[in-house]
């Protein structure tokens, strides 16, 4: 998939988001955000990932602009997923301690994955954007099983501190919703939005 006229930029240096494009046969470039992340006061979760991806996406057409060196008509898709206990956001682990006390907070319970998705043109004047709610219900593991998942180090860089689509699958007892949406990107509205841009 690739717009004839148009280059897609990704605003992030998420391996997973950019492995979910390429099996999607989306062409695209990588920009990394370069901005703190703050989840923003008094939203919805949807509201905020939105507003988090939007960030992103304006950070990095800023960038692009500073730069004048896009020669076609470029897009920046900016993306964050945040993974709700309740209505607590759990973003990713300061350490491997934090890690292992978010896990023990997650067992047995279910947790809401949200991602929220902007496409952005480079000069800012056209926003697609929406997100996307998962359901994912964890399994009844214990302290055992949450030193040796910590101990492989893939919660280390993961919302929520477990890894879907690695080894923390079998931490996950039951999903509802979209997998891709997990793992960072919700393949049916990333393509909606992609669609609406023409590419």
């Amino acid at each position: 998939m690739d717009g004839a006229d148009s280059l897609l930029v990704l605003a992030s240096a998420s391996p997973r988001r950019t492995d979910l494009l390429r099996e999607w046969g989306v062409a695209h470039q990588v920009r990394p955000a370069r901005l703190e992340e703050v989840m923003p006061r008094g939203l919805s979760p949807s509201a905020a990932v939105i507003a988090l991806a939007r960030q992103k996406a304006a950070s990095v057409c800023a960038q692009l602009r500073a730069e004048k060196s896009t020669t076609k008509k470029t897009w920046v898709l900016g993306s964050d997923t945040v993974v709700y206990l309740s209505e607590e956001a759990l973003g990713k682990p300061r350490d491997d301690a934090d890690a292992r006390q978010m896990l023990a907070r997650l067992a047995g319970r279910k947790v809401d994955v949200v991602t929220g998705v902007v496409l952005m043109n480079v000069n800012g004047t056209e926003i697609l954007e929406g997100s996307c709610c998962s359901t994912c219900t964890m399994c009844s593991y214990s302290s055992a099983d949450i030193d040796a998942y910590v101990a492989t180090g893939e919660p280390r860089d993961k919302a929520g501190s477990f890894a879907i689509q690695g080894l923390g699958s079998a931490l996950v007892a039951e999903l509802k919703g979209s997998r891709s949406n997990v793992i960072g990107l919700p393949k049916s509205l990333v393509m909606d939005l992609l669609a609406k841009a023409g590419f």
